[in-house]
């Protein structure tokens, strides 16, 4: 995640695994993915954070994948911190085709 317009002072904002997509292309808690719901901590001049969230593997690993699922912002500390309107990001699990061959 990155913080812009400044990095003065520790700001927070929590975050979640959403469903997102159609039914067939959307990726499921605890089958694809492991949901995660946390708080992100940016202290003074930190501009750029990760968040990790654990994708399963499937027991066939010929099984092709293509789903999808978001990660969303909200509740940002102090008040004057503002989410972008854009507050979901799309997270798509994709087969390795290369790994296959």
């Amino acid at each position: 995640m990155n913080r812009i317009q400044g990095t003065d002072g520790e700001i927070s904002v929590k975050y979640k695994t959403v469903p997102l997509g159609a039914e067939g292309q959307q990726a499921k808690p605890d089958v694809d993915f492991l949901p995660v719901e946390d708080t992100l901590v940016f202290k003074h001049n930190v501009a750029r954070m990760i968040i990790t969230i654990p994708i399963i593997q499937h027991e066939n690993p010929d099984e092709e994948r293509n789903e999808i699922f978001g990660v969303k912002l909200f509740d940002a500390e102090p008040s004057e911190v503002k989410i972008s309107k854009k507050d979901t990001v799309i997270c798509e699990i994709v087969t390795d085709v290369d790994q296959k061959r």
